[in-house]
């Protein structure tokens, strides 16, 4: 650490002599005999040693020694005496804050962090004064030591959110002395503490990144460029920035930039312009691309092209040396494709024509052909690379929307993206609050590396659809990795900061566990996975909030399904009856009813004999019911889908487990509504090619003991209903 000055260097001690002299120093600070001794004591000690080459335990020494009442009355001692530099009582005051910033200990102590103003005015000196004495630049450089060393504690860097921002935005704006460090400090708060940042000083952050914007558009030379990776960097590590309305600056870079890419770049010159077109479009979405203009899509167009085609040539043409030396761009690039792929689905915010998606599907159907040949040659010491999460995530965004294009080089990396998303999951929750003041190498890291998984299931779902696929994911270990991140999800979901995108991962889910369980029943025997899937999802409905019943359905639906498929023997090993009982209970109360509310018809569609019979309060089961079975009603699709697929299930399930009829009628299902829903049904006797399984569940469940009676029971109220005989050779349906 450089003391109260800029210090000649002189002759330097031995290091015997160094250490006599500093514990002779430190005698005079702690006999605390006066304050010219102490002084003098501080001074020699300023010029013995360095900060950064003093243990720690010398620094608290010092600490201890002089303690913060000395260091207060060194900072507000306005006079110095005659001869001497007027800033050195102040200067000695930093040097000690720049010396007990380095210890741990002391970065959070409430004396330190209430000396933030005093640091944001010191850096300000360059703008007040022309020319700066020696004194005064080695006051500045201890104010940034000591901010630096502050800003490695969140309660620091909440601090020079709040009182040093403007101070180190006017230093960047201005260019003074400190530039470099007040931009690493600017960088290091946006991507620690971006949304205090930006709620905090927004105006402040604008204003900067309004005069950067302008000198990008202004320049004509070198500096164009330079102020493209000004940008960047500032922009690039930002984790968070506000999305209520697109800034000004913002769009002028978008203009900037476009008309940028249309001239001949030197590599350097393209792969910045790529770089901060990445962050933009990454930050900002489709809402930073001007809607509605040709010469907008048209630059849009081509900054995609440039993206595809600089994936394809590092890919396929560049040694590794020289594609590790491409990282950055690579991962912009890759940004780019994913931010495209999901603009394309939001087709109408750019409103892109026909014959443009065509071209941009081509483009990124080439670009990912190029990123899963590169990825068969990965190694498993290489997926934490950010290259390759980069381009897995990508790929997960595209999969999502095209798995029919490359289907055969998908299936063959699957065993990899599996890998990709269980390490993501390992990593879920763990964040590198480093201490020291080191921002990402490589752009996007602290987005790249968010869970990964989640955007793999999409994919998943479609590919478990297809025989081909669904295998290579049971061979390898896909069940147990996505029963783990049911279970990891359902674990976080009421902590879980966006509820809703973890409920919509579960529902996905759900869907990849029917694709397996319906389309591959022998797999519920074979793999254990789905018995603990049981355990989990019974015991998510049992414990559920009553706002869930969506997602509770599903649950249930998975569970039945699975349940189907197992012996009474193998079944009951593997869950609770008790939680099964409130389970199933809690389903059934809600099925039906969300069917009622999902319809907005009912009035209108409902005969009139039939409304009558219901509006007469007989039952409420009765009109949930009549929705139930009439198919031809306008529901919700999924909704009315996964209910008639549940009851379906349920009729297979009740048939091998008993207890689930008397559990389902233990839970609520009266004696006076079985047999008001009996009668009910005779109402609702109209349509002959009705699903045998809604006949079959209903019968089970009303009646266990009694089916032949019940079911003659139904067909002679049918009978009566429609005014016609039903044939004794037929089995009446409802």
């Amino acid at each position: 650490m450089e003391g109260a000055g800029k210090r000649p260097a002189g002759r330097k001690l031995p290091e015997g002599a160094e250490r006599a002299a500093f514990e002779r120093c430190l005698k005079v600070l702690r006999a605390q005999r006066s304050d010219t001794e102490m002084f003098a004591a501080l001074l020699l000690i300023t010029k013995l040693v360095k900060a950064e080459n003093m243990k720690s335990e010398d620094r608290h020494r010092i600490f201890e020694a002089v303690g913060f009442k000395f260091v207060n009355r060194l900072l507000n001692t306005e006079t110095a005496p005659e001869d001497c530099d007027e800033h050195m009582f102040h200067s000695v005051a930093l040097t000690l804050l720049a010396c007990f910033s380095t210890d741990p200990r002391l970065t959070n102590h409430p004396e330190m962090l209430n000396k933030v103003p005093i640091l944001a005015n010191v850096i300000l000196l360059p703008r007040q004064v022309s020319s700066l004495t020696d004194v005064q630049q080695g006051m500045v450089m201890d104010a940034y030591e000591t901010l630096q060393g502050l800003a490695s504690t969140e309660a620091g860097r909440s601090h020079l959110c709040y009182q040093a921002t403007e101070s180190l935005v006017t230093v960047v704006k201005d260019k003074l002395m400190g530039y470099d460090k007040s931009h690493t400090l600017l960088c290091f708060l946006l991507h620690h503490n971006a949304e205090e940042l930006w709620t905090s000083q927004s105006d402040s952050l604008n204003d900067l990144l309004q005069k950067l914007a302008s000198d990008f558009k202004e320049f004509q030379d070198e500096e164009k460029f330079k102020m493209c990776g000004v940008l960047n960097s500032l922009l690039s590590v930002a984790s968070w920035v506000p999305d209520n309305s697109l800034p000004e600056w913002a769009a002028n870079l978008y203009s900037t930039l476009s008309c940028v890419l249309q001239n001949k770049l030197g590599e350097e010159q393209r792969d910045g312009c790529l770089q901060l077109a990445a962050t933009m479009l990454h930050h900002y979405g489709a809402s930073w691309v001007p809607t509605h203009s040709e010469g907008h899509r048209k630059s849009f167009l081509l900054l995609v092209n440039l993206a595809g085609i600089e994936v394809r040539m590092i890919l396929e043409t560049m040694s590794p040396e020289k594609q590790l030396s491409k990282a950055a761009v690579l991962c912009s690039c890759f940004m780019i494709l994913e931010q495209c792929t999901q603009i394309m689905i939001c087709n109408t915010e750019i409103g892109l024509q026909q014959d443009e998606i065509y071209q941009l599907h081509n483009v990124l159907t080439a670009a990912f052909g190029a990123a899963i040949y590169h990825l068969k040659s990965v190694t498993p010491e290489q997926i934490d690379d950010p290259v390759i999460i980069c381009c897995v995530r990508a790929l997960f965004m595209w999969l999502a929307e095209e798995t029919a294009m490359l289907k055969t080089d998908v299936i063959e990396i699957l065993p990899f993206l599996l890998g990709v998303g269980k390490l993501s999951l390992e990593n879920t929750g763990t964040r590198n609050d480093s201490k020291q003041i080191a921002l990402p190498e490589v752009v996007f890291q602290h987005v790249v590396r968010e869970d990964l998984l989640k955007l793999f299931l999409p994919g998943l779902c479609h590919l478990t659809a297809e025989k081909g696929p669904r295998e290579v994911v049971l061979r390898n270990d896909g069940m147990g990795l996505l029963v783990t991140y049911a279970e990891h999800l359902l674990t976080n979901r009421h902590t879980s900061e966006k509820k809703q995108d973890t409920e919509s991962s579960l529902l996905t889910l759900c869907n990849i566990f029917l694709n397996v369980t319906l389309e591959d029943r022998s797999s519920v025997a074979k793999y254990k996975e789905f018995r603990d899937l049981i355990k989990i999802l019974s015991t998510a409905v049992f414990t559920s909030d009553e706002d869930s019943n969506l997602l509770n359905l599903h649950f249930a639906l998975v569970v039945v399904a699975i349940l189907r498929l197992l012996s009474v023997d193998k079944g009951q090993e593997f869950f609770n009856i008790f939680i099964m009982h409130k389970c199933f209970g809690r389903v059934l109360r809600f099925a039906l009813p969300l069917l009622y509310q999902a319809s907005g018809t009912l009035n209108a569609l409902m005969p009139a004999e039939i409304e009558g019979t219901v509006r007469s309060g007989v039952t409420r089961i009765g009109e949930r019911l009549w929705l139930l079975i009439h198919d031809d009603l306008v529901i919700d699709d999924s909704l009315k889908n996964v209910s008639c697929l549940l009851i379906q299930c349920l009729n297979e399930c009740s048939k091998i487990h008993r207890w689930i009829a008397s559990c389902l009628l233990d839970a609520g299902w009266t004696q006076q509504e079985e047999s008001t829903l009996t009668s009910q049904v005779a109402l609702t006797y109209r349509l002959e090619q009705k699903s045998k399984s809604k006949q079959s569940w209903l019968i089970n469940l009303v009646c266990p003991k009694e089916h032949h009676s019940c079911e003659q029971a139904i067909s002679l109220a049918g009978q009566q209903y429609n005014g016609k005989p039903v044939s004794s050779g037929r089995k009446s349906r409802l």
